[in-house]
C-alpha cells in the first residue's frame, strides 16, 4: 500500500507476538515467529 502511494516506510512494529501464561511463564507462539524480521528483510529494512 505504501509503495502505490509512494510513502517511505520507516519501519516495521511487531506486536503480540506471544502469549505469556500467567501460571507457568511458558511463552507460546500465537501467530509463528520471525514475522517482522522477515518483512522488514522484504522490504530491505534493516533489521
Amino acid at each position: 500500500m505504501f509503495e502505490k502511494v509512494e510513502v517511505p516506510v520507516l519501519g516495521v512494529v511487531e506486536n503480540m507476538s506471544i502469549h505469556i501464561c500467567s501460571k507457568c511463564g511458558f511463552e507460546e507462539s500465537i501467530f509463528g515467529n520471525g514475522g517482522g524480521e522477515s518483512l522488514s528483510k522484504r522490504i530491505m529494512l534493516i533489521f
